[in-house]
């Protein structure tokens, strides 16, 4: 899917803002280009509610250089927050468009973050529109990886999500459950803008459920902090919001003062999507205060503003406020009429949904192509009467359950292969084991019975040689033994992938106070070009008996004299690891071999060091599990180089 089409829906603003945007123009100049894409995108996001044209603007020119060169990473980045400031402004379908957008990018350079913003952002897009079983699927989708990530941030925006969801529902057990799970996250996180709109969330669902004197104090609470961090957008939600309690308690005069002061604001940010449940409210307002004339004009615009949006949402709150308004004039012949309109657009929202899930299940790579065969269902949507609703279920149900089986099948059938292919690698790691757990063991039980035997004639120096061939012998046996249960471990799925913020400058200097004895006895140095700058997203432990393995292989063939060097680099959300040494290497069929399980396996070190090859394995299935490449370069005589891939906490 190509999106470089995209720049073109970004107009250029000359009015609005024009000092800042200058100023920001300038600020950027002769910086880096990715310099400048961060800096315009962090803007664009401050911006996506308080002046959004100028947040358009900017980010469309963050768009343009992201595009310019090449990098899949930040048009992703930059078209996740596109989309949010335009859906701010009730333009649903070119939100969807770019939240899919990002997704395609967020694939193509496997970004998990971006992806998992994607996936909400489309979630909550599809809320929005009135498709709810999309928006549930999709939001899932993003608070899996978030959650597989521990990125607590993004775990908190699906949680507002799924509580958006669950209040629309009118669930609000389960609202506020989302809602608060949200809030300590953001609280653990320190995110000041969070928390105010977790708190407002949290508010407005004691509002819907009557309690009102507790809505009002928090709301107060809210208001305050929305001033100080000029949220403005949560401002007006907060005012419209304190309106809605006055009219509960029908104090009619302070609702239209607080539902007015959420519309100046509202006005002012040009925020669409919330200038219309103004116009709602106030209708209503108007409505109970008998002013007919200013109550009709106000749902008007309602009305019209969300048919342009095409909001399946909030066009169903109009024609509820229309039978409500109506019925408040004693017009029950047009107040039924509205409600009717109410309940024929509720059903229709229900077809399409399904219609929409169904089409999904052919394949998630066609949503593009989804959202164009719905917009020609929409146009004929009066065809699909009630026996067409019970068809599409009875569809659903089939393809569900042909879908299952075939699941089942190829499980099967791929746990039968598995199944054999494990049980030859244990077959083959048993007879390896066997064989080199052998030497050591007779190395210590040869070398202690001549101890034993003769302890009274022995030189102390041939008594200390024994000892230190014991000694050898036990740290050989104890590596084999350590790697082994590692990898036995992986094997069954018993070894846990636990990802965490790591200094990788600490975790290189540890493995080089462990096998500094090693590397003295052969003159061997060890040398560190780790920036203590980088910091890594992995599994602390696994990353030691990676670099462990890495280190003492490469001192293992080493010559006298030679060096092992530990280097990395960090590219994007990417840190490249290098264990290099200038060693005897190898030729490149031992290269292509060596990280597979075979018999013998493994060659002799410049001392004699013997081994299974059972390391480097190891090291593999460690680097795989962090979803991180592994590749090894060789030279005979010049020295071998062990490259992997982790991600990296950025």
């Amino acid at each position: 899917m190509k999106f470089k089409i995209l720049i073109f829906l970004f107009p250029i603003f000359t009015l609005f803002g024009q000092v800042k945007v200058d100023s920001i123009y300038s600020a950027i100049a002769g910086k880096p280009d990715t310099v400048k894409i961060l800096m315009l995108s962090d803007v664009c996001w401050k911006n996506r509610y308080n002046d959004a044209k100028s947040a358009s603007e900017i980010g469309g020119k963050a768009l343009e250089i992201a595009f310019n060169i090449g990098s899949k990473k930040f048009q992703a980045k930059v078209l996740n927050i596109l989309g949010i400031v335009y859906r701010g402004q009730n333009l649903i379908d070119k939100s969807m468009t770019l939240f899919l957008g990002a997704l395609d990018c967020a694939r193509q350079c496997k970004d998990s973050t971006e992806i998992a913003y994607a996936e909400n952002n489309i979630g909550g897009a599809y809320q929005i529109k009135g498709y709810n079983t999309l928006a549930i699927e999709h939001i899932l989708n993003g608070i899996k990886i978030f959650e597989r990530m521990n990125l607590k941030l993004g775990i908190a925006f699906c949680a507002m999500n799924l509580g958006n969801l669950y209040e629309q529902q009118k669930v609000y057990n389960k609202a506020l459950e989302y809602y608060e799970k949200a809030l300590q996250l953001r609280k653990e996180e320190g995110n000041l803008s969070g928390i105010a709109n977790s708190l407002f969330s949290v508010a407005r669902i004691y509002l819907l459920m009557g309690s009102y004197n507790e809505a009002l104090q928090r709301l107060l609470d809210v208001e305050k902090s929305a001033q100080k961090l000029e949220e403005h957008n949560l401002l007006a939600n907060v005012y419209d919001n304190i309106s809605k309690i006055y009219v509960a308690r029908n104090d009619l005069q302070n609702a239209l003062k607080y539902e007015l002061k959420s519309f100046e604001v509202n006005k002012s940010l040009q925020n669409l999507v919330t200038e219309i449940n103004n116009y709602t409210t106030l209708g209503l307002i108007y409505t109970k205060m008998g002013k007919f004339a200013e109550a009709e004009k106000s749902l008007n615009q309602a009305l019209f503003e969300a048919m342009k949006g095409k909001n399946n949402g909030q066009i169903l709150s109009c024609y509820l406020a229309y039978s409500k308004y109506y019925d408040m004039k004693n017009d029950p012949a047009h107040s039924l009429a509205y409600y009717k309109r109410y309940t024929e657009k509720r059903d229709s929202t229900i077809v399409l949904e399904n219609i929409n899930a169904i089409q999904e299940m052919e394949s998630v790579f066609k949503i593009g192509q989804t959202i164009r065969e719905n917009a020609e269902l929409q146009k004929n949507i009066g065809i699909y009467a009630a026996e067409k609703k019970y068809a599409i279920i009875t569809l659903l149900l089939l393809v569900i359950i042909i879908a299952s089986v075939l699941v089942l099948y190829f499980n099967k059938k791929k746990a039968n292969v598995k199944l054999n292919e494990l049980n030859a690698t244990k077959d083959l790691l048993f007879s390896i084991i066997a064989h080199d757990l052998k030497n050591p063991f007779n190395s210590i039980l040869g070398a202690t019975q001549i101890i034993i035997d003769e302890f009274e004639t022995l030189p102390k120096s041939e008594i200390l040689s024994l000892v230190e061939l014991i000694k050898q012998s036990g740290e050989q046996t104890y590596k084999l033994l350590e790697n082994l249960l590692y990898w036995s471990l992986a094997q069954t799925g018993s070894l846990k992938y636990k990802p965490q913020s790591t200094p990788l400058s600490g975790l290189v200097k540890e493995t080089f106070d462990l096998l500094q004895a090693s590397a003295v006895s052969k003159n061997i140095s060890l040398n560190s070009k780790v920036s203590d700058e980088i910091i890594a997203l992995c599994d602390k432990e696994m990353m030691r008996a990676v670099l462990r393995n890495l280190v003492s292989n490469g001192i293992k063939y080493s010559n006298n004299g030679g060096k092992v060097d530990v280097i990395a680099k960090k590219t994007d959300s990417i840190i490249e690891i290098s264990v290099e040494d200038n060693g005897i290497g190898m030729p490149p069929d031992r290269k292509h071999n060596i990280i597979r399980i075979r018999k013998n396996n493994s060659t002799p070190g410049t001392s004699g060091e013997s081994g299974t090859g059972l390391g480097l394995l190891l090291c593999k299935e460690f680097i795989e599990m962090h979803k991180g490449e592994f590749k090894i370069e060789s030279e005979v005589g010049i020295g071998s180089k062990f490259i992997f891939t982790i991600p990296s906490l950025n």
